[in-house]
Parts: structure tokens; C-alpha cells; sequence
């Protein structure tokens, strides 16, 4: 088990080689992630990198990234996409425009912190997600790293593809000739990042979503993952431990490369409540349920009416309608018959009668009063209304009164304005007419001015290019008899050095199996330099014989097999077709000496006067084909081609000059025997022709640089020549 440093030192950003097994606690309703990365068999370190921050228990950013690059520092990319994509505010992740803008910039900082530490090139695809809260995310991915969503169904979970790998095969893309249309066509550090789609998921409670590397989506299938993440699920097990599980499968299933997966997990409420808790509720429930039967049970008993209690009297009765109280009995122990007091009670009986009728006819004269008044009050109402609705009416006829008389203005207003327009019209079209009338003799005039110019200029151009082409003809005289001369001195040396016929220009050919191909180049006179000053004249006047591709790594082991040359590294982009690198001035000197050795014959570096020649091949621009960057024409930092900034190309992978040499311009810089002019010290050497990592104005015919002779790095090879 062995963990790295993060970049930056955020929380949650580390590399594991195997998976680590964490004791997970009960699962709260919110976000948990875990996750887990192995080394692949084929690598010396992991290059993959996990993130989730600011914790596992509160993730914002979660991202799975996976380095690109081999030896060149795949881990270095991977490590600082993830610390800058988890630095992001959130008024960037919850925009997924600004998110796509934010990976943009990440690419150029993962280039400048692999820069920082090493000349070589690195990159590195991505899978992540941003979650503005806990129900959503926002999920894209770089390359062929993958995202998924599982949902519970029943008791397993189905799984959904979130992202399209972004592959040549996908993309529609020829790969490059040392690819796959399998390998991503997009990763960020590389300078192809492209504009990645972005995806709002969705999480409900229980849902999860599987961030993952190729290393394990490529050899553990959709079903295969559902059903380890359901079973781990399904036994309680920590989301690590289901994440080493799926990275272990990846290696059972014969996995070579890193494997990497991290799980995001929306928790349910339920699945957080511990045996103890459930038991504690259901038991208060139970105790609400008696103690409610109870006080239905204690209410019913209190509704009952006790025989034995005295009823209270009745309410009172109104003012109005309350009879006279009849006198109290005298308690006696018989009953009065006496005439008086029966008179005397009906008597009183009779007032009572008299006073309820008295009172039930005040009381119907007061109810028709009130009748009589509401009525008046609703005449009084329906008079109003009618009032209103009249004068509305009235109201209304005005408008419309006053509306027609406006459409009636407004019609008259613009038939007068017709009127005046069509006047307005006829004057200006008869104006256009005259103005018109009056350019077109202008332009007759004109015309026959710039016919008769025409005619003055043809004639002269006619007598220039009558004195040029005499001029031309004159100076092509000269220099036929000069190249005739000129050929004729290098045929005639050529016969009298060997005693045969001379070479043909443009011959390719080798002295040997494991040489260099050669070119003869054909005699003649070019410039030096580009200055608009005069500038110093190459003249080849002798047999001379140029390397065709620049020495490649397969040449060159021939050497060190021999025992002639020291064995160099080749950073990691093969050998092979692949010009030689990491070759000193001193280094380029004894691959001359070796092969001179090996065939008897003259080799050894360009002197600057002859590399300029062969780079110009007959032509004055600053490179062969132009004066412009040709996109395609070769390999530079900004030449438009798939080993831009990156790595050199196999040698002639682009068009020859005129002269049939590849190369010239771009791929690695070249190491020359001399230093014609300007030279800053005599311990300084010259290198031409530009290389892979510098911009296209450094591989011009012209340019040039200085170093010290003992100095090699990946940028720098050389092309050997022979003369007779």
C-alpha cells in the first residue's frame, strides 16, 4: 500500500496503488464518496488520480482522471487536472458554460506545471462531476474515462451511461499510424480538449454514480459492475470496499493498466436509522395509542347522566315574552276554594293572556316595520343601480361617439398624408431619375479615361516584358554555360578521382547495409542568411553527398553495437524509424568517424554554407515551399500536425524538398561542423533547421542557434554527408 502527496495538498486528492479498506459508519440522508485505484502490471507508478473534496462526507467535486503519456509524466497531468477542477467556485460549477470554459483552462495549466519539471510532454482524461446540490450534478468527461448512474430497482440496480467515450471511433477520426481507433482523441494537457458536453443528472434518495478509468470499464462489464455494486449493497459493505472490488475484477479480467472507480451516493434517511432507534419509536407508538383509548374511554364515562343528580333550571326568558310570575302559594295543608281567590286567579290568569298578546302584536309590528324599511332600502338600491347603469350607458355612447369622430380625423389625416407621400414620391423619383442620368455620363466618361489608360499601360507592359524576357534569356544563357562549366569541371574530376562515370544528381543510395541513404546534390550557388543587408553566397562546386532522413535510432545502434558510439536514451518515443536524440556535437563527430571507418569513405557533419544550400534546394524564401508556415509541411510547434509541441515524427513522415532530402525544416535541430558567421565564442557550435518543440520561425532556411559542444538534450539529432 503506498499513498502519494496530492499536487496541492487539497483534502480528498490522492493515488493508490491498491485498494485501502475503510470501517464505513451507517449511511446519513446527503452525499458520501469513497474510492479506490491499483497499479497496472505495465506501468512503474500509478498515473491515475482520484479526487473528492472537501471530504467523502461532503463532496462538492468528485473526478476520476487518468495520465496519458507513459515516461512522460502521465501522473504529473492527472494529479493537476483534478486540484484545479476541484478549485472551482460554485458560480462556475453550477453553470455548465463556465464549467466547459473552466476545463479549458486547466489544459494549459496542466502544460505549464509539466513544464515546470520536465521538457517532456504529458496529459491525461478526466471523468467528473460538480454538484450545485444534493439532488443534482453536473457531469462531463475528457477522453474515455466514463461515468454511470445507478438506480435501486426491486432488490439490484440498473445502470445508466452518463458520458460517450470521446475516441477516433467515435469522433469519426483516423488515428495516428502508431494508434488505435480506440485511444482517446481528446485529453486535457495536450492541446485537445475540444468542447466537452455536459450532463444534469439527477439523484434520487439511494441512487449512486461510478466515476471510472478505462482500465476497468474496458474489462468488467455493465452487468458485471451492476451486480458487484447491488451485493455489496446488499451485505452493508463500505462504498471503498465495493470500489476495490470493481478495480480487483478489472485486474482478474486480465487489466494491464491502472484501474480506478469512485462512488457517489445520495443516502436515504431510512438507512441511517439504527435497531434502536426503530424500537424507541415503535414503542411510543404504542404508548400514544393506549393513552388516546384511555382518554376516549374517561371522556365516554363523563358523557353519562347520573339519575340521582338534580336538574338545573331552564334559561331565562326574555324581557318581552317573560310572563308575570304568578304569586307564591301560602304553604297551607289544604287547598283554597274560596270564590275571592279563584276570582282572583283568573283574574291574573287574564292579565296574562292580555300581556302575551300585547307583547306577540308589538313584536309582529316591529318585524313589519323592519320589512318595510328593507324593502325601501332595496327600491331605494335598484333605483341607484338603474342611475348607474344609465349614466354608464351614456358614458359608453360618448366613447364611441368620440372614437368614431377620432377614426373619422384619423382617416382624413391619412389619406392627407397619402397624398402628400405620393407627391413627395413623384418628386424624388424624378430627382433620382435626373441624379441618375447624370452618373451614368459620369461613368461613360470615366470609362472611356480608364479604357484609354488601359491601353497606354498594356502597351508599356507589353515593351517591359519584351526588354525582361530579353534580360531573362540573356542571364538563363549565362548560367547554362556556367552550370555546362560547372558540370563539366565536377564530371571531369569525378572520372579522373575513380576512373568512371559520374554519379547522377539526385541518385539515392547507401555504402553500406546499415548506412545512412545519401543524395548527390547537383552544383550550384544559393544565399546566406535573410537579412536585407548582403548577405554571404553558399557555393557548391564540388561532389557532395547528403543524408537523405536525419540519422535515425536504428542507425545509430548500429554504431553503438560496433562499439563507436555511446548508447543514448530515447525518452520514451522509441527507436527505430525515430531520428536520434540526446547526441552531443562530440557524439555526431564519432558517428562520422565510425562510418568512414566502416566504409572507406569520407563522411562527416554539414558545414553551414552546405546545410543552408541543401535546406534552401535552389529557392531564395525562408523555407523551401514559401516565404509562409505551410500547415502539414512539418513537425514544430505550431505546424498544424498530431506531434505538435509533443514528440518528434518517424523521419520522412512529410514531402521532400527539391532536392529529395526530408526534413530540412522542423522534427530535431541538426548539428553542423562549422560556424560560418556571428559565431559568439569559439566554444560554441552551431544547430539549424528548428525542431518539434519550437515555433515555426526557428526552422526557417536561416535560422540558427548556438550551444556549447557538449551539450544533448530530446530536441537535437544530425544528418550526416560524404564528399568524393
Amino acid at each position: 500500500m503506498n499513498a502519494e502527496t496530492p499536487v496541492r495538498g487539497l483534502p480528498g486528492l490522492e493515488r493508490r496503488q491498491t485498494p485501502v479498506v475503510r470501517r464505513q459508519g451507517t449511511w446519513r440522508s446527503g452525499l458520501r464518496a469513497a474510492y479506490a485505484s491499483m497499479t497496472g502490471s505495465s506501468h512503474a507508478r500509478n498515473e491515475d488520480c482520484c479526487s473528492h473534496v472537501p471530504s467523502s462526507d461532503r463532496p462538492a467535486f468528485v473526478g476520476v482522471a487518468d495520465g496519458v503519456g507513459g515516461g512522460a509524466h502521465g501522473e504529473i497531468a492527472s494529479s493537476v487536472l483534478l486540484d484545479h477542477c476541484a478549485q472551482a467556485p460554485k458560480a462556475v460549477y453550477c453553470d455548465p458554460a463556465r464549467l466547459v470554459e473552466w476545463i479549458g483552462r486547466a489544459d494549459a495549466e496542466v502544460r505549464n506545471a509539466i513544464s515546470r519539471r520536465t521538457e517532456q510532454a504529458g496529459a491525461a482524461t478526466l471523468a467528473a462531476a460538480w454538484f450545485p446540490s444534493q439532488s443534482v450534478a453536473h457531469v462531463l468527461n475528457v477522453g474515455d474515462c466514463r461515468v454511470y448512474q445507478l438506480t435501486p430497482h426491486n432488490d439490484t440496480y440498473t445502470m445508466r451511461q452518463l458520458t460517450i467515450d470521446q475516441t477516433y471511433a467515435t469522433l469519426g477520426q483516423e488515428p495516428p499510424s502508431n494508434g488505435n481507433p480506440g485511444d482517446p482523441a481528446r485529453m486535457v494537457g495536450a492541446g485537445a480538449v475540444g468542447v466537452p458536453p455536459v450532463v444534469k443528472a439527477h439523484l434520487r434518495q439511494g441512487d449512486l454514480l461510478l466515476l471510472c478509468s478505462d482500465g476497468v470499464h474496458k474489462f468488467v462489464s455493465d452487468e458485471q459492475m451492476s451486480a458487484l455494486v447491488s451485493n455489496g449493497l446488499a451485505k452493508r459493505a463500505s462504498l471503498e470496499t465495493i470500489c476495490g472490488s470493481l478495480t480487483a475484477a478489472a485486474k482478474a479480467n486480465g487489466s494491464q493498466d491502472d484501474a480506478s472507480a469512485l462512488l457517489v451516493m445520495r443516502r436515504p434517511w431510512f438507512r441511517g436509522l439504527s435497531r434502536w432507534m426503530v424500537g424507541g419509536a415503535v414503542i411510543a407508538v404504542l404508548l400514544l395509542s393506549l393513552f388516546a383509548g384511555a382518554h376516549v374511554a374517561f371522556a365516554e364515562t363523563q358523557s353519562v347522566i347520573d339519575p340521582t343528580e338534580t336538574p338545573q333550571p331552564p334559561p331565562a326568558a326574555s324581557k318581552q315574552n317573560k310572563p308575570e310570575k304568578a304569586p307564591k302559594a301560602e304553604p297551607s295543608r289544604s287547598m283554597d276554594t274560596t270564590p275571592d281567590k279563584a276570582e282572583r286567579r283568573r283574574a291574573a290568569a287574564e292579565e296574562r293572556r292580555r300581556a302575551r298578546a300585547s307583547a306577540l302584536a308589538a313584536e309582529k309590528a316591529q318585524r313589519e316595520a323592519t320589512a318595510r324599511e328593507a324593502a325601501a332600502r332595496q327600491a331605494a338600491a335598484r333605483e341607484a343601480a338603474a342611475r348607474e347603469s344609465a349614466r354608464r350607458a351614456a358614458a359608453r355612447a360618448a366613447e364611441r361617439a368620440a372614437a368614431r369622430a377620432a377614426a373619422t380625423r384619423a382617416a382624413a389625416a391619412k389619406a392627407t398624408n397619402a397624398r402628400i407621400a405620393a407627391e413627395r414620391e413623384a418628386v424624388e423619383r424624378e430627382e433620382a431619375a435626373r441624379q441618375a442620368a447624370v452618373r451614368e455620363a459620369e461613368r461613360e466618361l470615366v470609362a472611356r479615361e480608364i479604357a484609354a489608360r488601359e491601353a497606354a499601360a498594356k502597351e508599356a507592359a507589353i515593351k517591359e516584358a519584351n526588354a525582361k524576357q530579353a534580360v531573362e534569356r540573356e542571364a538563363a544563357a549565362r548560367a547554362a554555360g556556367q552550370a555546362a562549366a560547372s558540370q563539366s569541371k565536377l564530371v571531369t574530376a569525378g572520372r579522373t578521382r575513380r576512373g568512371g562515370s559520374p554519379p547522377q544528381f539526385g541518385t539515392v543510395f547507401r555504402d553500406c547495409a546499415e548506412c545512412p541513404e545519401l543524395v548527390w546534390l547537383p552544383p550550384g550557388e544559393s544565399i546566406m542568411g535573410d537579412s536585407p543587408d548582403p548577405r554571404a553566397t553558399a557555393t557548391i562546386d564540388y561532389m557532395l553527398a547528403v543524408g537523405r532522413f536525419e540519422v535515425t535510432f536504428g542507425e545509430w545502434d548500429a554504431c553503438v553495437a560496433a562499439g563507436g558510439c555511446r548508447r543514448n536514451r530515447d525518452s520514451g518515443w522509441g527507436r527505430g524509424r525515430q531520428p536520434v536524440i540526446d547526441v552531443s556535437w562530440d557524439d555526431a563527430q564519432a558517428y562520422a568517424a565510425w562510418i568512414s571507418r566502416r566504409t572507406g569513405k569520407h563522411y562527416r557533419l554539414l558545414t553551414e554554407a552546405e546545410w543552408e544550400y541543401a535546406a534552401r534546394a535552389g529557392t531564395d524564401a525562408r523555407y523551401w515551399w514559401g516565404d509562409e508556415a505551410r500547415a502539414g509541411a512539418a513537425n514544430c510547434n505550431d505546424c498544424g500536425t498530431r506531434w505538435d509541441g509533443r514528440r518528434p515524427s518517424p523521419v520522412g513522415s512529410f514531402a521532400p524538398n527539391p532536392f529529395g532530402l526530408h526534413d530540412m525544416h522542423g522534427n530535431v535541430w541538426e548539428w553542423v561542423a562549422d560556424c560560418s558567421h556571428a559565431c559568439i565564442s569559439q566554444d560554441s557550435h552551431i544547430i539549424r533547421g528548428g525542431a518539434w518543440q519550437a515555433p515555426a520561425r526557428a526552422m526557417r532556411s536561416a535560422a540558427r542557434a548556438a550551444v556549447t559542444p557538449g551539450f544533448h538534450d530530446n530536441r537535437i539529432g544530425f544528418r550526416i554527408a560524404r564528399t568524393e
